[in-house]
């Protein structure tokens, strides 16, 4: 069962639902893969890289995460290769830039902006100005 659901989700992804980022299907398809969102909230998402762990996301009204973007929920720390997963938050009307890099736990507060090609190291909190 496990294959089958990750062939689909591989089949509606590469070939369908990367045409749609930026739009209102996409963001229906992020819920459906466990993204917390309001879909009639106005989020903005227009980037593959959050479907990394989209169970991880959370955008609130308001949020934007640019093109090329990744979100990372999960990363591989030590020896051992241990994965530690990390929620990623971007607050009302937070804003993640075009081919940023986000790791896991980080949080976008409200207002609060990550400029493109910018990486925010786990755990960290961007604030607004």
């Amino acid at each position: 069962m496990d294959t089958t659901w990750q062939a689909f989700r591989t089949l509606v992804g590469d070939y369908f639902m990367e045409m749609t980022s930026g739009s209102v299907l996409f963001l229906i398809w992020m819920k459906l893969m466990g993204s917390d969102m309001e879909l009639e909230q106005g989020a903005y998402v227009d980037t593959m890289g959050a479907l990394l762990n989209p169970e991880m996301v959370e955008i609130e009204r308001g949020g934007c995460v640019g093109r090329g973007a990744l979100l990372f929920g999960h990363i591989y720390e030590g020896d051992g290769g241990k994965v530690k997963f990390g929620k990623i938050k971007v607050g009302e009307g937070g804003f993640v830039g075009s081919r940023a890099v986000v790791m896991p736990g980080v949080r976008v507060e409200s207002g609060g902006n990550l400029s493109a090609l910018s990486l925010a190291m786990k755990e960290e909190v961007i604030k607004s100005r």
